[in-house]
């Protein structure tokens, strides 16, 4: 749901939120209480009690975002440490953690190639070393 926002605005929008609806109901309550209502003080619990609740939901949707995005990378390396470069790293969303999946895969990527130009590069040495030695040995 965030993956397209940066570590920074996630953490701004949880702040924000709560904070904006806070100052809406209390701006509203206020109002209402210079204008001799009884529902000021009602006003401000519930945009006190919104402002947590939404705060709680929005922070919890980033920190999921987050946790999932720091296990991908963590799977991902682990995967990597382990020699399997045959599995892709799937580098979704656009923010710091996406980008690191991207250069992980980059690097998976080129470790293949390198380690597949080495096998490449092992066989023709011994197809070379096999000739070789059926040219030094005697013909009869």
């Amino acid at each position: 749901m965030f993956a397209h926002l940066s570590l920074v605005s996630k953490f701004l929008l949880v702040l924000a939120f709560p904070a904006t609806a806070l100052l809406v109901v209390v701006g509203a309550g206020l109002f209402s209480m210079s204008q001799g209502g009884e529902s000021g003080s009602i006003l401000v619990l519930m945009a006190a009690v919104v402002g947590l609740l939404g705060g709680a939901v929005i922070g919890w949707l980033a920190l999921r975002d987050l946790r999932r995005s720091t296990q991908a990378a963590a799977m991902a390396v682990q995967r990597i440490a382990d020699g399997d470069l045959q599995h892709p790293v799937a580098a979704s969303g656009r923010d710091e953690f996406g980008r690191i999946l991207a250069q992980l895969e980059n690097m998976r990527a080129r470790l293949k190639v390198r380690g597949d130009e080495m096998v490449a590069e092992a066989a023709e040495s011994l197809r070379i070393r096999r000739a070789l030695n059926n040219v030094a040995a005697p013909v009869t």
